[in-house]
């Protein structure tokens, strides 16, 4: 009978990512996991694009030839974003971060995102342990800055598959962090 179980591809390496002040190792998510993150939608595909398009287009670029003493001399410039341009992009970020929060808090795909983490962080969650909580009461018990930490680290873990992707995730990861406390301090009594 083969040990297929102990097979080298089997092993992924992995990264050591902080959490919370605490050094935790994050793998590539499995294969199952990845099915998993396909279910969490086209709003989070649609905010994430958003977020992470680039916008090259947004400026005029005019490139001029210019008589000097030696000749032609080329001058490149670069005109400004419009504002009406630049204050669409901004509402339409805002807008994406939101939808992504959204998402990612419906509570069903909240426990999608917490099989994926604990997928990801399987030396603190082995497969064969029957006692991992399921992902959403995961979830349940992360603290905000702690998410973000760890969707860093799985993005950091994944550069495979997330690579081009890593800086952008980090930011996002960010700014729903930032975006998660302010609301969160609206919400609370006497935090202003």
């Amino acid at each position: 009978m083969s040990d297929w179980k102990n097979a080298s591809f089997l092993a992924p390496k992995c990264i050591d990512h902080e959490v919370n002040g605490v050094n935790h190792r994050f793998y590539a998510i499995t294969v199952g996991a990845a099915i998993r993150v396909r279910q969490l939608g086209a709003d989070l595909a649609e905010a994430l694009t958003v977020l992470f398009e680039g916008h090259n287009n947004d400026v005029t670029q005019v490139i001029r030839e210019v008589p000097d003493e030696l000749g032609l001399n080329r001058e490149t410039v670069i005109e400004e974003i419009k504002p009406e341009l630049a204050q669409f992009r901004s509402t339409q970020r805002s807008g994406a971060v939101s939808k992504a929060i959204q998402t990612v808090l419906d509570p069903v795909n909240a426990g999608i995102v917490g099989e994926i983490l604990i997928d990801s962080l399987r030396e603190t969650f082995p497969f064969e342990d029957k006692t991992n909580p399921p992902g959403i009461e995961f979830m349940a018990l992360i603290p905000l800055p702690a998410l973000k930490d760890m969707i860093v680290g799985l993005a950091k873990a994944n550069a495979g598959v997330f690579g081009p992707f890593e800086k952008k995730a980090q930011e996002m990861g960010e700014v729903i962090a930032r975006r998660l406390d302010a609301e969160m301090s609206k919400e609370t009594p006497g935090s202003e």
